[in-house]
């Protein structure tokens, strides 16, 4: 709420230096300008805040940008210019200040334990590779990798393979017959 109060003294600070300025530039053309330039101070749409403080950011740079043109012309006298500027200059500091806190808050995620892999998230392939077990009942690796190998290579679904052995999900069994392992689910 404070820092409301100030940005709207240091406006309307800018803004009198401004009008006072315009009746020390000699040119009409230039007078007009400027008040142009100007009357965005005032004005308060409905908008939200961060896009006002954008629009005040903006408003505020036209008008640097105009005081050094009118510096350069030598069309009012220096000490009412540099007065102007400094008044400016207030108003933009405010303006950052705001605009930093002005910004949206980014909601922070709780980070997650399990490990990404290039294609999702390893709890998808886990659960892939369950269901392929639960399925076929006992299926070996050459299985599971015929089914998933397009999607994974060969050493990510043997790192998970044995991740689910180790965490006591799937089950490997030995067989006489072949001589590679099948696996279960328990």
């Amino acid at each position: 709420m404070q820092e409301d109060l100030d940005l709207a003294k240091i406006t309307l600070d800018a803004f009198h230096s401004i009008v006072y300025l315009s009746f020390l530039v000699k040119d009409s053309g230039l007078r007009e300008r400027l008040i142009a330039r100007a009357k965005p101070l005032l004005d308060r749409p409905g908008r939200s805040e961060f896009e006002r403080v954008k629009m005040l950011e903006q408003t505020v740079a036209c008008l640097l940008d105009y005081l050094e043109l009118l510096v350069y012309l030598k069309s009012a006298p220096l000490g009412g210019l540099l007065e102007t500027q400094k008044q400016v200059l207030k108003l933009k500091l405010i303006i950052v200040s705001k605009e930093k806190n002005a910004h949206p808050k980014k909601v922070s995620k709780p980070e997650e334990v399990q490990i990404e892999t290039e294609k999702g998230n390893d709890q998808i392939l886990d659960e892939k590779i369950i269901e392929l077990v639960k399925t076929r009942d006992g299926c070996n690796f050459k299985d599971i990798s015929g089914e998933l190998g397009g999607e994974y290579s060969k050493r990510t679904l043997i790192r998970y393979i044995n991740k689910l052995l180790a965490r006591g999900l799937i089950k490997k069994k030995l067989g006489l017959d072949t001589r590679f392992p099948s696996y279960t689910v328990e």
